[in-house]
């Protein structure tokens, strides 16, 4: 008779976020999970192979965290969904550090970075095609340089380098995208 699984899926994911916030990824092995769960290695192998395929999974609650930040964010209606976005960003660094140091400061292959740039910059380059005429290009650099600056603000609040307010956030935020999009029309003459 197949052994009965007492210790779901979730439950063991679950355990796994707790244990990554409290020391990432490296922190994630049998031993710490079995501690946490008070239980042999029996359930965690009954719902994955192996402790890289726990990892994988871990990965993807992360990423699904991150997003459930955005749309909060966005859902809010305080921000337009562009700064919403931005303003979700840093809210996660600040308050899931480590998530945060994994999903956006760890060591990543130069094709990696620009699939996830890809991937999460879309909404907001077409966002700005939209808003102002820009081509995809033009919407791609200014989207860069306005991101390369959310996230020093993202990593400072993550490192616990400064400790700002939402309000001094918005104003640095909406201060730098007014430079951005004053110089935009000034090269451009609209």
């Amino acid at each position: 008779m197949p052994a009965k699984k007492l210790i779901s899926r979730e439950k063991i994911l679950t355990a796994s976020l707790d244990i990554f916030r409290k020391g990432g990824m490296d922190a994630i092995d049998t031993k710490s999970l079995t501690k946490k769960l008070n239980c042999s290695t029996q359930p965690i192998y009954l719902s994955f192979p192996g402790m890289d395929e726990v990892k994988e999974a871990l990965k993807i609650e992360i990423q699904k965290a991150y997003k459930t930040y955005i749309e909060n964010e966005i859902k809010e209606k305080r921000y337009s969904p562009y700064k919403a976005s931005a303003i979700a960003y840093i809210r996660f660094a600040k308050e899931e550090q480590e998530m945060f140091h994994y999903l956006f400061m760890r060591k990543r292959s130069f094709e990696e970075m620009e699939q996830d740039i890809d991937q999460t910059a879309s909404t907001a380059i077409q966002a700005l095609m939209e808003k102002f005429g820009m081509s995809y290009n033009e919407a791609r650099i200014f989207h860069m340089k306005q991101w390369i600056y959310v996230h020093g603000i993202a990593t400072a609040l993550a490192s616990s380098y400064y400790h700002w307010e939402d309000d001094t956030i918005s104003e640095l935020l909406t201060e730098h995208y007014t430079i951005l999009i004053e110089r935009y029309q000034k090269e451009t003459g609209e």
